[in-house]
């Protein structure tokens, strides 16, 4: 990625590549647009206006349909959590929803293509991806709602956190775009590789601004580190990691590699977010269940006919198996992208260069 002649070849190709976009641009308006009759286009285009005239309100009745107030003195965790997980599920829904539906109707008019079919498949993965990183970074870190916040973080960093998630998920998502139009065209490895390395740099870029701004060093200075340092030193050292792994990965030519790396970082990232807010909804839910000071747990103490004592204990053991449980899938779910089912991790690696 250093070397000139590399700049300088995928630069002479670019011509080459652009009038090939262009011809795969015209084949697919030929074979699908221009025989597309003069009342459907009109209708596909007067829903593809509707869909982005009733997005926002939608977006708005969805981020209202959870309250969480302001003026809250101290939600419990448990409603934190709960208030989370559904925010997250409607706020993700309706992008991902809408996207959907217009693709539906490009099928229904017979628009997509066989041959464009990867350049649709990874723009559908982009909504998913972008939709779910907003979602799980506003339930999780909530910037404008300190009180049902369910990290110790101050709100410049939750904001600088969120924004961060939201970048990476945005620059992943476009050079997986730009990959599929690659292979659509069929652009040269060395543009394929050259696109790769620009998009891990760009990551890592985003990645090195953003963690020098949420921990000033001005913070540091006089009486101590602050709490959130110490708490989550070992995030920091994680982020540090890949973006320094990535670097030297792109710099000396494993190119794969380095975008390998990215897409574990996001999905390691958004697993264990998720993996984060379900200990908790376990961990919580089944003491509240189980607690006598509430109708449920009398409720559940009057029908089994058991001390609160044992109920307590049988509780305890409850929470401490569902944990183990969700960790262990949380594990097999991460080791997944490696080809974990057929015991074969050094062939995982390989692939990776």
């Amino acid at each position: 990625m250093l070397s000139p002649s590399l700049w300088w070849r995928v630069m002479l190709e670019l011509p080459q590549d652009w009038k090939q976009f262009n011809t795969v641009m015209g084949d697919w308006y030929s074979v699908s647009f221009a025989k597309l009759p003069t009342t459907s286009l009109a209708l596909l285009i007067g829903l593809v206006l509707l869909g982005g005239l009733i997005y926002r309100p939608l977006m708005r009745v969805a981020s209202n349909v959870v309250e969480r107030d302001k003026t809250h003195e101290q939600p419990s965790r448990l409603r934190k959590v709960l208030a989370a997980l559904w925010l997250a599920l409607i706020t993700a829904a309706v992008p991902i929803g809408m996207f959907a539906a217009v693709a539906l109707a490009f099928d229904a008019f017979e628009l997509l293509i066989p041959k464009l079919q990867p350049v649709t498949r990874a723009a559908f993965d982009a909504v998913v991806r972008i939709s779910l990183t907003y979602a799980m970074s506003r339930a999780l870190l909530a910037p404008r709602r300190p009180t049902w916040r369910l990290v110790d973080l101050s709100d410049a960093t939750a904001t600088r956190v969120s924004r961060l998630a939201l970048s990476v998920a945005i620059i992943v998502s476009t050079a997986k775009i730009v990959e599929a139009i690659n292979d659509v065209i069929a652009a040269s490895l060395l543009t394929s590789v050259f696109t790769r390395g620009i998009g891990s740099l760009a990551v890592v870029a985003a990645m090195s601004v953003s963690l020098r701004q949420i921990l000033p060093p001005a913070e540091s200075k006089g009486g101590g580190l602050p709490p959130e340092q110490d708490t989550y030193a070992w995030l920091r050292l994680f982020a540090w990691t890949v973006v320094i792994a990535v670097t030297l990965s792109v710099i000396v030519g494993y190119v794969a590699f380095s975008a390998f790396l990215i897409d574990q970082m996001v999905w390691v990232s958004f697993i264990g977010t998720l993996l984060y807010l379900l200990l908790m909804l376990a961990e919580d839910g089944i003491t509240e269940l189980s607690h006598t000071a509430n109708s449920y747990g009398r409720s559940i103490i009057a029908g089994i006919g058991m001390r609160p004592e044992s109920v307590d204990q049988i509780a305890i053991l409850l929470s401490g198996l569902l944990r183990v449980i969700l960790v262990a899938v949380a594990i097999m779910v991460i080791l997944a992208p490696w080809g974990i089912e057929s015991d074969d991790m050094v062939g995982s690696v390989k692939t990776a260069f």
